[in-house]
């Protein structure tokens, strides 16, 4: 069963918002709103192998793209699968793309997978981890 059919619990949920708040700051190609979403020695990996650690270098990044490639993007991001490897680590799969210069239909060639490890902070859930690759075969799953 897919995330989308199932009802997420109140943790689930939790787990979601501190993605949505990504999400939503990339809307506002915010970089610092971004990273507030991560923890201080966070790590994200670009589809492009590009590697980030902490907090400040993925903010540089960040401000970099939003002032160029990615300026006045938007993120779809669904939710396919998560899973708690304890009551303070998830991980979540997702299907997402950027849709860049205000497209507002999803292009094959930029859908992508992501991978998020989260862990619960002062009862704030908070990104560890984040990588995503292009999807080369989107009807292909296994498992």
């Amino acid at each position: 069963m897919s995330v989308s059919d199932a009802v997420l619990t109140t943790e689930e949920l939790a787990v979601r918002s501190a993605m949505d708040g990504v999400i939503a700051a990339w809307a506002n190609n915010d970089a610092n709103a971004f990273v507030d979403f991560y923890t201080d020695d966070a790590t994200l990996v670009t589809v492009e192998g590009i590697y980030c650690k902490g907090r400040e270098s993925i903010r540089s990044q960040m401000t970099m793209l939003y002032a160029g490639v990615f300026k006045g993007s938007k993120v779809f991001d669904e939710l396919e699968d998560i899973r708690f490897i304890n009551d303070d680590v998830a991980v979540a799969i997702t299907w997402n793309a950027i849709l860049l210069g205000g497209l507002t239909e999803l292009p094959p060639e930029e859908t992508r997978r992501a991978t998020w490890v989260l862990s619960k902070h002062d009862g704030r859930w908070l990104v560890e981890a984040f990588q995503n690759v292009f999807i080369t075969v989107p009807t292909m799953e296994v498992g």
